[in-house]
């Protein structure tokens, strides 16, 4: 019961965190950017090339639209972990009755 009140400090710590860095913000938009700039960019690249690409649209916006928050997501995660890291936060929370794992394993539920 301990580790679900410091997870829920946590989570609601790292919101704290995104809310506060201009860039990590910006992360929450940038699939919907890749996903219209795919929309509009595939269709030109494919007037351009020799190849037909006109039959894998749907391939190519389903692999932009799943892939790219899923690698922004562990940008997100990644740039986290590296703040907290700089902050020496890490080695604080070796204190708490979570280990180490565990808060890692919380960034993944943010």
């Amino acid at each position: 019961m301990q580790a679900l009140a410091i997870l829920a400090a946590l989570g609601l710590n790292d919101i704290r965190n995104v809310r506060r860095d201009a860039l990590l913000g910006w992360m929450f938009l940038l699939p919907l950017l890749y996903v219209a700039m795919a929309r509009w960019l595939v269709p030109l690249i494919d007037g351009n090339i020799a190849f037909d690409l006109s039959p894998y649209y749907g391939l190519i916006m389903a692999l932009v639209g799943l892939a790219t928050p899923s690698m922004l997501f562990g940008v997100i995660i990644g740039f986290m972990l590296l703040d907290e890291k700089d902050d020496r936060t890490l080695i604080a929370m070796r204190v708490t009755p979570l280990p180490i794992l565990g808060y890692i394993l919380s960034l993944i539920h943010i």
